[in-house]
């Protein structure tokens, strides 16, 4: 660089000189017999040019280092969505308790698809089905993205999101069964070890219970996300893409009742009767 900026001030100065001679000449004075000549300042630039074989080899290189690195990339993508899973846990959970605090400590059933149905808040969310435990959380959170797996996939029949495929709810360990089964909403401290009982999770659909845990996924059954006995089909998830596989590199994320959050091995986490209550 500072030899290309050397040749063009020297260019520059040897035009100027060369103008000054001409113009004394033009006045009738003798020109200078400086040696000074026309000479060529055009400035050269060196080309650089890659043979057929030197191309290849560059490309087959940028394609080893991108198969190593997306798969690094990919775990890391799936790791963060798996933080923002545990961090909508928490705040579904803190959402849950200020519920309780407000209803004379009970924890609302978990769905109500008949009279006495919710009332539904006029800000709802109005493409969203309107018989799960969802509609009085709302109120508390107010965030349809807090509300929902960022690897959730609705692909249910015959109703509307997010009915399955994002949070289900422990029922009837923690939240109770429908008024029409007969059910009817849980006080809070009639469950003894929250710390150890399940409250919200990854399920397949909003209401939860073990048996659903435990079952293959097929018809109208809730599932455990990524569960090895899943064989499907489910009416919940029609094309596969939630009951066949983790939806976290660490499996299952759970809050349980008194309030925390841990990500638990699909197996685990269905297998776990105590948790279940």
């Amino acid at each position: 660089m500072n030899d290309l900026r050397t040749r063009q001030l020297r260019c520059a100065w040897r035009a100027a000189f060369r103008r000054r001679h001409e113009r004394k000449g033009a006045d009738g004075a003798a020109p200078s017999q400086s040696g000074v000549t026309r000479e060529s300042c055009t400035v050269k630039h060196n080309s650089i040019s890659f043979t057929l074989i030197e191309l290849l080899v560059v490309i087959a290189i940028i394609s080893i280092l991108a198969s190593l690195l997306l798969p690094s990339l990919k775990r890391t993508r799936d790791l963060g969505k798996q933080t923002l899973c545990v961090g909508n846990l928490k705040q579904l959970i803190a959402a849950l308790h200020m519920y309780a605090d407000d209803y004379d400590d009970r924890i609302p059933v978990a769905n109500q698809d008949a009279a006495p149905a919710y009332v539904i808040p006029s800000d709802y969310p109005p493409e969203w089905y309107q018989g799960t435990w969802y509609v009085v959380i709302w109120p508390y959170m107010k965030s349809r993205a807090g509300m929902l797996c960022p690897n959730g996939d609705f692909k249910g029949i015959s109703q509307l999101p997010p009915v399955s495929g994002h949070y289900g709810c422990n029922s009837p360990g923690v939240f109770g069964t429908p008024p029409t089964w007969g059910g009817t909403p849980k006080r809070r401290d009639s469950i003894t070890d929250p710390s150890h009982i399940y409250a919200l999770f990854d399920f397949g659909l909003t209401m939860g219970w073990q048996p659903y845990a435990l079952s293959n996924a097929s018809l109208w059954n809730g599932y455990t996300p990524g569960a090895p006995w899943n064989t499907g089909p489910s009416n919940y998830d029609t094309d596969g893409s939630d009951w066949s596989k983790k939806r976290h590199p660490g499996g299952v994320c759970v809050a349980f009742l008194d309030g925390h959050v841990h990500v638990i091995d699909v197996v685990h986490f269905s297998t776990n009767s105590a948790a279940w209550n």
